[in-house]
């Protein structure tokens, strides 16, 4: 094995830097006060969740300052909670997230219920394709809650017939479930980049912590 070949949980530098590149951090929610005696802990836990995001430890402190604030009445060593931050990061632990809600609400949904089993299966696996934060593909951004899409090289990875596939993504698409943006070059078309418009898979999971 590389012995620069990252382990499992651990962040990889350039992918961070461009996540947080490319993320708005000011959208980050920050959790409510706590009272004292509880401020080292709400410090940590949030640290760890930070962590497990691969936000980097300089932007965990920031927003433990900012969560400070919230409580009741805030520290005035923010050193301490600081430690907290650096004992998060330090450490091996990282935060087991619930299941995605992107995931939850299908069992009520009344559009998923109609759909057939193969439908079902090409609507969770645009779920599962969709960014979280956006990146960027052959010079293209892709923001959360899109994903790059390729008639030939996604029907072979998600293990469907091309043409069926063709079929369902234009249904999600006339149902208004998805929106499709074309990406062409000297008259060719490349690839496609599909948004998911039915909700946002970054919801809970990657806002909240």
């Amino acid at each position: 094995m590389n012995n620069s070949t990252p382990k499992i949980g651990e962040a990889i530098p350039v992918l961070q830097h461009l996540w947080e590149s490319t993320h708005d951090i000011t959208k980050l929610r920050v959790s409510g006060g706590v009272n004292e005696g509880y401020r080292n802990e709400n410090a940590y836990n949030t640290a760890i969740s930070l962590k497990t995001q691969q936000y980097s430890r300089e932007t965990a402190k920031k927003v433990v300052e900012e969560q400070n604030q919230l409580n009741n009445p805030p520290e005035p060593n923010l050193e301490g909670l600081f430690k907290s931050v650096d004992s998060a990061y330090d450490g091996e632990y990282y935060k087991k997230f619930p299941f995605n809600p992107a995931f939850q609400h299908l069992k009520e949904d009344v559009y998923w219920n109609e759909l057939n089993i193969r439908r079902k299966v090409v609507y969770i696996r645009m779920l599962m394709d969709a960014n979280v934060r956006e990146h960027i593909f052959e010079g293209v951004r892709v923001k959360a809650n899109q994903f790059v899409f390729g008639k030939i090289k996604t029907a072979k990875r998600w293990g469907m017939q091309m043409e069926t596939l063709r079929k369902d993504m234009e249904k999600f698409e006339r149902d208004g479930i998805i929106s499709r943006n074309v990406i062409s070059r000297d008259g060719k078309n490349l690839f496609s980049i599909i948004t998911i418009q039915s909700f946002d898979v970054t919801h809970q999971l990657y806002t909240h912590f």
